[in-house]
């Protein structure tokens, strides 16, 4: 599974770059690198909350605590 996330990753990031490059006009450098930023975040959030449905079972209160920061 995390070998495949991995694959679909850099595909999903050659694709973007692909895309800004052809719009680079376009696009202003902020706009690019909020985009990325936020394809970032999602990819490092991703994993974070399948880990979080193992560690709920373990202790549930901690877990809610850190959803309501």
């Amino acid at each position: 599974m995390s070998i495949m996330m991995f694959i679909m990753f850099i595909v999903f990031i050659m694709f973007i770059m692909f895309t800004m490059f052809k719009m680079f006009k376009m696009f202003q450098m902020f706009q690019m690198f909020k985009i990325l930023f936020t394809i970032f975040i999602i990819f490092i959030i991703f994993p974070l909350f399948n880990i979080n449905k193992k560690l709920y079972i373990i202790n549930g209160n901690k877990i809610i605590k850190f959803r309501k920061l």
